[in-house]
């Protein structure tokens, strides 16, 4: 029987919606950029006058994206595009008055969003991509809380996502699959799972390895008498203390760890969480 748990991407749009409910001053730019966005898209000489200004200036005329309320991740692509086109929005925002315009504090608002959001982002993309095992939910989860805890600036809009964040991850921590399935998986084997869990794995490995020996010489063709079971052996036996290597502490680590996903190069060091 399989277990059942919250889609994780939907939860990740739920926490940045929840740190923009706080965020007043993220809605104004966010409602300035919409404002642009619509005169240059309903109107011919505005549009035209933007590829223009663009060109002249060297730039790409990108166009500009719309935030979607019920994708709240969308809010890192406007500010993302809105940065790539700056030079021309000041530009075509000074030409007409009835334009509206972004201050250089709006203009850093909108860059520190993108980069605390970035983690998210990156995130999402992952979980959604072919190959997404779920014994990555809570080792991704951990490290996201763990990034947005070491932003200095917007802190309540940080505290939010936290806050939401620590709320699914109690509710995935307390599910048997996806501890088990993140020990058992070499990439993360036991750094991100609790001592009481540990000894839980263990003993199920060993209650199981026992069946699966007894059952096999029940039915076997030839029986002979019941042999040691190494690995029985193994789970008895306490083994000494190890030098612990550094954990993946970084979304970096993970994305290193699971193979094929974003380009992630630009932020992520190993850090322990």
């Amino acid at each position: 029987m399989y277990a059942n748990y919250d889609c994780f991407a939907h939860k990740l749009n739920l926490a940045v919606k929840a740190g923009i409910e706080v965020f007043d001053t993220l809605s104004v730019i966010l409602c300035k950029l919409r404002k642009i966005c619509n005169i240059i898209n309903k109107s011919g000489n505005a549009r035209r006058e933007y590829d223009e200004i663009s060109t002249s200036l060297g730039i790409p005329p990108l166009a500009l994206k719309k935030n979607i309320e019920v994708r709240w991740n969308t809010v890192h692509a406007v500010f993302e595009r809105a940065l790539k086109v700056r030079d021309v929005i000041d530009f075509l925002s000074n030409e007409h008055a009835d334009w509206p315009k972004l201050s250089s504090t709006d203009w850093n608002t909108a860059k520190s969003v993108v980069q605390i959001l970035q983690p998210i982002v990156d995130s999402t993309i992952l979980i959604q991509a072919r190959g997404m095992t779920s014994s990555a939910i809570i080792p991704l989860c951990k490290v996201l809380i763990g990034e947005l805890k070491t932003s200095h600036v917007f802190r309540n809009f940080c505290s939010s996502m936290i806050y939401k964040l620590e709320e699914e991850l109690a509710k995935y921590e307390k599910i048997e699959y996806l501890q088990f399935g993140t020990m058992l998986d070499i990439r993360f084997k036991d750094n991100f799972t609790n001592e009481d869990w540990k000894e839980k794995l263990l003993e199920k490995l060993y209650v199981d390895s026992d069946l699966d020996l007894e059952n096999t010489l029940a039915t076997s063709d030839q029986l002979s008498p019941k042999v040691d079971n190494p690995f029985s052996r193994f789970m008895k036996t306490k083994t000494p203390d190890q030098p612990r290597r550094n954990k993946p502490g970084s979304l970096r680590d993970i994305i290193a760890l699971q193979g094929n996903g974003p380009n992630l190069t630009w932020y992520f060091e190993m850090k322990p969480i």
